[in-house]
């Protein structure tokens, strides 16, 4: 579960994410099941990236940011090799590149 501040509202919200480890971090894929829009978590964690992390009721203060390039392609192969319904959705949201944030402990 990841806890947010909302960019507009600026009230927390807590959401479900798929946590993907990858070394001490774990990331998180904004598919939004392949919609043409990014889920709202992810214009809050653009805002903020200031998050609390919750994995099995133990809580974090993390640290979100953007995967880019050459990281953000191999985070998604990593990604789509636990959940391979990911490839879906890239080819529906083929106008957009689908966000994968890696968090940092804070």
């Amino acid at each position: 579960m990841l806890t947010i501040r909302g960019c507009r509202s600026g009230r927390q919200s807590t959401v479900p994410v798929v946590g993907i480890p990858d070394g001490e971090h774990l990331v998180v894929v904004a598919a939004n099941y392949g919609r043409q829009r990014n889920p709202a978590w992810y214009h809050n964690l653009i805002a903020n990236p200031a998050a609390t992390l919750s994995v099995h009721g133990i809580q974090k203060p993390v640290r979100a940011r953007l995967a880019t390039g050459q990281e953000h392609e191999r985070l998604w192969a990593q990604s789509t090799n636990i959940y391979p319904a990911w490839n879906v959705y890239r080819r529906r949201a083929a106008k957009r590149e689908i966000a994968i944030f890696v968090l940092e402990d804070a």
